[in-house]
């Protein structure tokens, strides 16, 4: 059996331009079953953001952490511009319909100047079916480098080797690249999620150890924070067997991706050594039984179409473009075909009709001098400095 699980920066309920947004719609959009929620706000002598919505949500289970307390909201920075007045608790909430048979905290330290001061992790054990249980960590990291990668590789230490599977989720303040420090564990989305309006990095991840697998994660639309949410469905793949129904009902697929030490390798084409001997260059028609020279060039042009953007062209396109290229073109070396595979490129990209059957001069160069050259460079310089130019009739 698995869950579904987010990750959410509310940004202290507001907006990149300082206003309040609607925190229980934005709880409620990733659909999950467990919420971890960074920057919540909680002002003083109310109820929390994160327990409000959770209260509207049915989220049985909450846990809170304050990183910060009694602090104005204007002191911790968040926004370039003005700010609901007013003090309150600046941390970390779980929000879970499943009940958790543990509950605990991790300290990961303090990096220079940052207003939250220590930074901790909430973890929290959560049974799933009989006998199996999943770890899963809640945790906002500094914005100050180097000091992140730190608190990450400190989070590694403290939740140890011996512990159940493990899911971290979070805002790491830190790209995807950076992530890989965290190694065993490893991350299970790609996707850009800040700022919301316009994302332009990763910084909020969801990181898998062994044991755990993943179908169908993704970066949810933008909910009113300077973050957008990510969502995954996390399942145990000791017993992939028992979590089918679970994956099912949640995402329509029964497809539980594994970890990659519970993935099957596949094993390597051996490939047989032939008899000792010179290597010599064989032709073509040798290297492809049944095609040679023809084949080789619509296979090229095929290529060069695709990677820029045409529909692939048809057995009678690639012949004709063939037969109008010029006298260095209609030579078999490799230089030539790379050159009717970018003439043909040239013409398509410029969206210009494929020549047809009986039109042999359809496309011709713009200087006869340079087409025909003889030297070796005569092709390339054919295709990178001539003009290609439709002659009509």
């Amino acid at each position: 059996m698995g869950l579904s699980l987010a990750s959410l920066n509310l940004h202290c309920g507001l907006d990149r331009h300082g206003t309040p947004y609607e925190v229980t719609a934005a709880v409620r959009t990733p659909a999950a079953e467990v919420v971890l929620v960074q920057e919540n706000w909680r002002p003083r002598g109310e109820e929390s953001l994160a327990r409000r919505a959770a209260r509207a949500l049915g989220y049985d289970n909450v846990a809170e952490l304050d990183l910060v307390a009694d602090t104005p909201l204007a002191a911790l920075n968040i926004v370039r511009g003005p700010v609901p007045a007013g003090s309150g608790a600046f941390g970390l909430a779980v929000l879970s319909r499943l009940p958790w048979r543990e509950y605990t905290t991790i300290a990961l330290g303090a990096a220079p100047g940052d207003v939250a001061g220590t930074r901790f992790a909430q973890v929290a054990e959560i049974p799933l079916g009989p006998g199996g249980v999943l770890r899963v960590v809640n945790t906002h990291l500094t914005h100050r480098l180097p000091y992140g990668p730190g608190q990450l590789r400190r989070l590694i230490g403290g939740l140890g080797d011996g512990g159940p599977p493990t899911v971290i989720g979070g805002d790491l303040n830190m790209c995807r690249p950076t992530v890989h420090l965290a190694a065993p564990y490893r991350p299970i989305l790609r996707g850009r999620t800040w700022p919301a309006h316009r994302p332009v990095a990763q910084i909020d991840h969801l990181l898998a150890g062994p044991g755990v697998g993943v179908v169908a994660p993704r970066v949810v639309a933008e909910v009113g924070s300077d973050h957008r949410p990510i969502r995954a469905f996390v399942a145990l793949t000791r017993s992939p067997r028992a979590q089918a129904d679970g994956v099912e009902r949640l995402t329509g697929c029964t497809r539980v991706l594994p970890s990659p030490t519970w993935m099957p390798r596949a094993p390597r084409r051996k490939i047989p050594s032939g008899p000792a001997g010179p290597r010599t260059r064989r032709s073509s028609a040798a290297r492809r039984p049944g095609g040679g020279a023809g084949r080789d060039t619509r296979s090229r042009l095929w290529r060069a179409a695709v990677v820029c953007g045409c529909s692939s062209p048809s057995t009678r396109v690639i012949r004709a473009t063939v037969d109008s290229s010029s006298a260095p073109a209609r030579s078999r070396s490799p230089a030539a075909a790379r050159h009717r595979a970018r003439l043909f490129a040239v013409a398509r990209v410029s969206r210009w009709s494929a020549p047809s059957r009986g039109s042999s001069s359809s496309y011709s160069c713009s200087s006869s001098a340079a087409a025909r050259g003889q030297s070796p460079a005569a092709p390339v310089h054919q295709a990178r400095s001539l003009r290609v130019v439709r002659v009509s009739g």
